[in-house]
């Protein structure tokens, strides 16, 4: 269950970042700057992830989904070779 959140929470959080959002990047600064000020959760909700939802977890899986399929193209372009 940890692994999971944990994962799910930081693909959310990386593909804010890497968004180029500076509102979402301010989020992460600020979830970096809370510490233990707020429990976890709530931290977590600040910076844009809310692990009360399955929108993290279905964020994790589509980027998995899109690694699987290119992982498979590779594949298949080296089996075709």
């Amino acid at each position: 269950y940890a692994y999971a959140t944990g994962l799910s929470s930081g693909v959310v959080l990386a593909e804010g970042v890497q968004s180029g959002d500076p509102k979402k990047r301010a989020a992460y600064l600020g979830m970096l700057e809370a510490g233990s000020f707020k429990p976890p959760l709530a931290i977590l909700k600040d910076a844009g992830v809310d692990l009360t939802k399955p929108e993290a977890v279905a964020t994790a899986a589509r980027l998995m989904d899109r690694t699987i399929q290119e992982m498979k193209a590779i594949f298949d372009r080296r089996a075709t070779k």
